[in-house]
């Protein structure tokens, strides 16, 4: 037991070490390796207790409160990879279970170490035990949509297995755990086991999930990139009357290349000069010059620029069925009227003629 928690430990930190080190700031990331903590955080729980209690009955009866968590950051990682938001205000709800059990669990906790094993401990079980059933619950809920959905590229088809691997872990999980009570097993070792395995392999899939997904995502980065490098050659002629030297225009260019090619700020519609000379720390009027006087366009053309390239992308992989009107929000568009409008001038058609002309119908 020590040496299979031991070792989902390890797995854990290493998954969380190369996601953190790959992640795009926020994305649908957070919620995965806040999954991962989740796990980190529970097997070292657990493996704590397994080092200060020697009664395997103990051990077993006190679950943690962590695995009320996964339900929940299952599901915003699920929405955010589609695009959905997740509004702060409202996730609070499916915290309250987690922040009750804590409670108990620290009282719980309290009483092992000071060698009290009354009913609470009982209770406890029965309490803490639930949350495994009720992440079950978020996963009965995610999973027929994912059926429905058709992967706008292959980095998204990617993220939605990771979501798949995990449904389909936890079901099992609750399958075994049942046989477990219905057949009367009152020693619980036997599907620590069964359970810590699929957690082990869980996560090694959800990490090569997630680095194939990286891999497309920097494939298609290496593709945006080819279609910027036609503006960033006349980034040469010198404006006269700035005080930029061509280093520093030089350097504004690769840093607005990379915010839209590779962390795909163009996809948050509600993205503003403003907030991207924020982001970026690049002096607002610096970028309206080098926009204005060197790639001879403005902000909101040179940002639609991207949204229309991924809109073009997700037509062409989404198939021909797929929601028009979806794909040009997804893409980072605000309203139908301006994705039509800039899709037009780019392409010289609308998006229906683009997908009639590119995009087989199914047969």
């Amino acid at each position: 037991m020590e040496t299979a928690l031991i070792v989902i430990i390890i797995q854990s930190a290493i998954t969380f070490f190369l996601l953190w080190s790959n992640r795009k700031s926020g994305s649908a990331d957070f919620y995965l390796l806040m999954l991962i903590v989740a796990i980190l955080l529970h097997s070292s729980f657990k493996y704590t207790l397994w080092l200060i209690v020697d009664d395997n009955e103990i051990f077993n009866k006190v679950h943690g409160s962590f695995s009320f968590l996964y339900g929940p950051l299952l599901l915003f990682y699920f929405q955010r990879i589609n695009r959905r938001s997740v509004i702060l205000q409202k996730t609070f709800i499916h915290y309250v279970p987690f922040l009750i059990v804590s409670v108990f669990n620290v009282i719980v906790v309290w009483q092992v170490l000071d060698h009290q094993y009354g009913p609470l401990i009982d209770v406890y079980s029965l309490v803490s035990l639930t949350g495994t059933f009720l992440t079950s619950v978020y996963c009965v809920y995610i999973f027929p949509q994912i059926r429905q959905l058709k992967p706008s590229g292959l980095a998204h088809g990617y993220k939605l297995k990771i979501v798949q691997v995990i449904c389909i872990m936890q079901v099992i999980s609750v399958i075994f755990l049942l046989l477990v009570i219905v057949t009367g097993h009152s020693n619980q070792i036997h599907y620590r086991y069964v359970l810590y395995g699929m957690t082990l392999i869980m996560l090694v899939l959800m990490l090569h999930y997630r680095l194939r997904a990286f891999q497309q995502d920097f494939e298609l980065f290496d593709d945006k990139v080819d279609t910027t490098n036609a503006l960033m050659q006349v980034v040469g002629k010198k404006y006269q009357s700035s005080a930029l030297q061509d280093e520093q225009r030089q350097q504004i260019v690769e840093t607005l290349t990379t915010a839209m090619a590779a962390d795909q700020l163009f996809l948050d519609s509600d993205l503003s000069l403003e907030s991207l000379a924020t982001q970026l720390d690049v002096p607002k009027h610096h970028i309206t010059e080098v926009l204005n006087e060197h790639l001879h366009t403005n902000f909101y053309q040179f940002l639609n620029r991207y949204r229309v390239d991924e809109a073009q992308r997700l037509i062409k992989t989404a198939g021909y069925d797929a929601n028009l009107t979806a794909i040009g929000f997804e893409s980072g568009f605000k309203s139908k009227s301006t994705f039509n409008k800039y899709f037009k001038d780019a392409t010289g058609l609308s998006p229906s003629e683009y997908r009639h002309q590119f995009v087989q119908p199914q047969t």
